[in-house]
Order: C-alpha cells, then sequence, then structure tokens
C-alpha cells in the first residue's frame, strides 16, 4: 500500500511539473524572433581538411533564408571572411538588443574540435570556454536571456553544448564525433523546425534523414584516402537544454 502511494504520488507531482512548464512556455511571435546564421570560411586548413568540406558543403545560407525567412522578423547571415570571433558576439548582441525581441537563434556552421571552434581569420582553434566567455562580457543579463537554441554543424559539436547553454543559450545541438552528413540533415532540421515541432524531435529528424550513414560513410572513405586510417566520423546530434521549446515559445 505504501509504495503505491508512492507511485501515486510521484505521477501526480510529474503531471503537476508537466503542467507547470507547460504553463510557464512564454509565446513568442514571428517579430520578436530573430535567428543568426554563422558560416565560417569551411575551405581553410589542409588539403584534406578542404577536400573533406569539398565533399560535405551544403550551402547553409542559402538553404536558410528561404526556410527560415518567413518565420523569423530577421535573418542575419555572417559568412566567409567576416565570419570572425568578434562578429560572432558582436552580432548576437545586435539581434538581442533589437526592439521587441524575445527570442534569438544561432544557426553555427564551422570546423570544430573537442571542446573547440575555428573562427575565419585564423586557423587557431578557439576554446568553447573563451566563447562562452565573450558572449557573457558582450551581453548584458537581459539579452542573455533572450538567447534561446544553437544547432551546430561543427565536428565534435556535442563537446560545445555545455558552453553554449552557459553562454545562455536555452538548448543546443552538436554531433557526437566529425560532423559529415549536412546535406540531408540540415534541411531536415531547418524545415522541421520551422514547422513548429520541438527542437528535439526537430534534431531527430535530422538524425534520422540518412538512415544507412551514406554520407558518414563516404566521408570515413574519402579521410582514409587522404591518410586517416581510422576517421572518427559520428554525426549523431545530441541536445542539451530545454529540447521542448518551439520556434514559438520560450520556456
Amino acid at each position: 500500500m505504501l509504495r503505491l502511494r508512492t507511485v501515486l504520488a510521484l505521477a501526480l507531482a510529474l503531471l503537476v511539473l508537466t503542467a507547470t512548464q507547460a504553463q510557464a512556455a512564454i509565446p513568442v511571435t514571428k517579430a520578436q524572433r530573430q535567428a543568426v546564421v554563422f558560416v565560417t570560411d569551411l575551405s581553410q586548413g589542409s588539403p584534406a581538411a578542404q577536400a573533406f568540406y569539398d565533399l560535405v558543403e551544403f550551402g547553409a545560407a542559402g538553404l536558410t533564408v528561404p526556410t527560415l525567412g518567413p518565420r523569423y522578423a530577421n535573418v542575419t547571415i555572417v559568412q566567409g571572411a567576416a565570419a570572425t570571433r568578434t562578429r560572432l558576439r558582436t552580432t548576437l548582441k545586435a539581434a538581442a538588443s533589437a526592439s521587441g525581441v524575445k527570442a534569438v537563434d544561432l544557426v553555427f556552421v564551422t570546423h570544430g574540435l573537442s571542446g573547440n571552434v575555428v573562427f575565419s581569420g585564423s586557423s587557431t582553434p578557439v576554446a568553447m570556454t573563451a566563447v562562452r566567455d565573450d558572449i557573457q562580457g558582450a551581453l548584458t543579463a537581459g539579452e542573455r536571456a533572450k538567447l534561446r537554441m544553437v544547432f551546430s554543424t561543427a565536428c565534435f559539436g556535442a563537446s560545445h553544448n555545455a558552453r553554449w547553454l552557459e553562454a545562455g543559450f536555452k538548448v543546443a545541438s552538436g554531433g557526437k564525433r566529425i560532423y559529415a552528413d549536412s546535406a540531408t540533415s540540415y534541411p531536415a532540421f531547418l524545415g522541421t523546425w520551422a514547422l513548429g515541432a520541438t527542437f528535439g524531435v526537430a534534431v531527430a529528424a535530422a538524425n534520422a534523414s540518412d538512415p544507412l550513414r551514406l554520407q558518414d560513410n563516404a566521408a570515413k572513405v574519402l579521410l582514409r584516402n587522404e591518410g586517416f586510417p581510422n576517421p572518427d566520423v559520428d554525426s549523431t546530434r545530441v541536445v542539451s537544454g530545454a529540447s521542448s521549446l518551439t520556434i514559438g515559445t520560450m520556456p
């Protein structure tokens, strides 16, 4: 009898928590949403790196604007040589400080290593702790409160998730290892997110977009041919944070 009461009490607590979370979700209209698409110069690096990114190139900016443009007040594209470390924080600040904005989303397309990312203008990796500190230092507490989601295509992006959350974002997604399947996963995520699915469901759609892992396997072959005997390729995305938020809500 005591055990049954405990189970019922736990179930009731979970129902209350779910209801509270649903009530706490703040609606965010199109006019209150800003998106930043940050695409570094992926052609930089060694010949092997360039060959790899030629294989996985997917035209992030060209795909993003027609998909997200109708759902956001503004989509800011920063790409190529302009996608520097400084430009990331100044662009996020500009978006978060815009009048009437409640939510700022970031699509982050760059080279990545475990715990590090590479910006245009320098081949030296930058620790994600430094990126976090940049954002915390440039944005006010009120502006950081408007940071919402990060969808990253950086290699080893899952190792960056915690730092994005510490910077102020509510949810982040990143690949487990080397990220090679953007040709299918990127449009799958964008389309699902734009239609109003939760972030978790949109990332699940990205993970399911290439069930045979054809792109990951092609990347492994290319990297082996370039002299990497055991390429650590796994584009599977991991979500950290408030996976239940949608394009129309803020937790």
